[in-house]
């Protein structure tokens, strides 16, 4: 898989949460990608290079479509990297450098299902698989005489997401209009510091694994540290298998 070096432009900003951008990233260019890999996004200001790396939001099917690709950005107010990225505009030029990674489901077992479990930002990789598996399952519908096509097209697909607070529910309109959409997906969302007004699940996300099959999935995460070792231990004491626990971790 090549590694690309690219100047890019950001083609549009949205904001979804009070710290959080999704910034679409033109790069006029299809790139060999999969899944859950990242990017490293680079500019230059006042004589200084600045990069980081980020995971990749969109599917391959998205880049191959547009020539773009979608990133998940949480601002660190005191960080030296994206308070300059928080003032860029649509418009503005980046270099892009990628992609990297190997945090994919490219080894997945088509006859488990899939769980993922993500908390904050860290659901750039996950809805990038998520999307890629629905729109595989979507173009099975279509095909005809496909291997195994009646194991995929009915995998489960399970999106477990965590965040503090209510406001900082990152593409909770996507997530639920996909399971409204895609009786094979289930989405459920938790808040662990919820106020008086939250009616939906609270706690950690490890404290709402009880609709995950032991048996029979296999489970892509991807957070904050804390989370992931707290997640893992779960998993492992609900009798899920190691080999059938993938990670990537968010510093």
């Amino acid at each position: 898989m090549a590694i690309k070096q690219i100047d890019a432009k950001i083609d549009k900003i949205i904001q979804l949460s009070p710290t959080v951008k999704h910034l679409i990233i033109d790069l006029k260019d299809n790139i060999e990608m999969k899944a859950g890999q990242f990017v490293n996004l680079s500019f230059e200001e006042n004589g200084e290079n600045y990069k980081r790396p980020y995971s990749i939001a969109s599917s391959p099917l998205f880049n191959k479509e547009t020539g773009k690709i979608e990133l998940c950005v949480k601002l660190v107010e005191n960080g030296i990297f994206t308070p300059k990225l928080w003032n860029k505009k649509e418009g503005d030029l980046v270099h892009i450098m990628g992609p990297l990674g190997i945090f994919n489901l490219e080894k997945s077992n088509p006859e488990k299902k899939l769980v993922f479990i993500g908390t904050g930002t860290g659901i750039a990789p996950l809805r990038a698989m998520i999307k890629e598996e629905l729109e595989k399952q979507a173009n099975l519908e279509k095909a005809e005489n496909i291997e195994n096509e009646a194991i995929i097209n009915n995998r489960e697909i399970m999106l477990i997401f965590g965040v503090r607070h209510e406001n900082e529910i990152l593409y909770k309109d996507e997530f639920e209009a996909l399971e409204k959409s895609n009786p094979n997906f289930k989405y459920l969302e938790i808040v662990s510091r919820a106020n008086e007004k939250w009616v939906g699940r609270t706690g950690h996300v490890q404290d709402n694994f009880e609709s995950i099959d032991p048996l029979n999935s296999e489970i892509y995460m991807c957070g904050l540290p804390q989370m992931i070792e707290g997640a893992k231990k779960k998993l492992l004491e609900m009798g899920i298998q190691e080999t059938d626990i993938h990670n990537e971790i968010y510093k």
